[in-house]
């Protein structure tokens, strides 16, 4: 099993004089919903398809009432999810307060065995007869590091 990349031109956003450069980014194989996900795992186990879904439809229910409370979430070796928040800075400490946050995210850190499966992974080209696959700056995600 590999991971298909095509590659795709950008222009690098801290140095928008320089040439583009071509960058490999990971071309999709499709999505897999909770759904797909539940009955997947069904049809090689003795966990029924309605069962799974329920299992993980009320653990993803908890972790978001986890992450309210603003605890992290450690999945063990898949990772950790936990709350940021970010704002706008105040001259004094006395002049922070809850108005100021501007926005919250979460952030998700993968644990080792994630980790170990990215530094394990093995790459296919999602060249065709012609040549490689270049994707379109605006058809790729936009988390493609530039250089």
């Amino acid at each position: 099993m590999s991971v298909t990349y095509a590659i795709c031109q950008r222009a690098n956003p801290t140095k928008p004089l320089e040439s583009k450069k071509f960058y490999p980014i990971v071309q999709s194989s499709g999505v897999m919903n909770v759904q797909d996900v539940c009955a997947s795992i069904s049809a090689h186990t003795t966990f029924t398809r309605g069962d799974l879904i329920g299992a993980v439809e009320s653990f993803l229910d908890e972790i978001i009432d986890l992450l309210k409370q603003g605890k992290i979430v450690s999945l063990g070796s898949l990772g950790n999810f936990r709350t940021t928040i970010s704002g706008i800075g105040s001259a004094t400490k006395e002049e922070v307060t809850k108005e100021k946050i501007k926005r919250s995210n979460i952030v998700f850190w993968p644990g080792k065995m994630l980790r170990d499966m990215c530094n394990s992974l093995v790459y296919q080209s999602a060249k065709k007869a012609d040549g490689a696959v270049v994707v379109p700056p605006e058809k790729a995600p936009a988390n493609t590091p530039a250089e």
